[in-house]
Parts: C-alpha cells; structure tokens; sequence
C-alpha cells in the first residue's frame, strides 16, 4: 500500500521538527510515566485531576490527559502542555 504525502506537508513538519521545543514544555517517548497516575493542576486555568495518559506529538510537543469527576457527576478531562502542570 502506498501513501501519496504532499511535499509541502512534508517540508512543514520538518520545519516544526526543527525549531527544538523548550525541554520543559515536552518530553521524550517513554519519559513522565511517574505522572500517570498523579494528581496534577494546570497552572493556567487551575484545573485539578489525574493524569491518565500521556501524549507525544509529531512536533516534540507533549500533553497530558487530565481527569476529574465533574459536578454533575461525569467526567471531565483536558488535554494540558507538560509545562503548565504542577504537581
């Protein structure tokens, strides 16, 4: 099976491959494994919950799965950048 990838796609990620992300806002596959599980705030919007997973973008940026029991009883969760959790 072939896939056929525009150049331009191709020029524009590594492009953002490049440009080095802050190693604080990302973090390598298989690091942040002591977050999972962990109970977590975002700095910014003051969201609390657990992480229950962690995500590597093609970028070099790296989010977490926050989630919390909402008020309503549900669940609420948010992608986060690593940079902006405090534990």
């Amino acid at each position: 099976m072939s896939v056929d990838v525009d150049d331009d796609l191709i020029e524009l990620l590594e492009m953002s491959l490049a440009t080095g992300e802050d190693p604080e806002e990302s973090l390598s596959i298989g690091e942040g494994k002591d977050l999972l599980g962990c109970t977590v705030k975002d700095s910014v919007t003051e969201f609390t919950g657990t992480v229950t997973e962690i995500v590597h973008y093609l970028d070099g940026t790296s989010r977490v799965l926050v989630e919390a029991i909402a008020t309503d009883g549900g669940i609420a969760s948010a992608y986060i950048d690593v940079g902006r959790i405090t534990r």
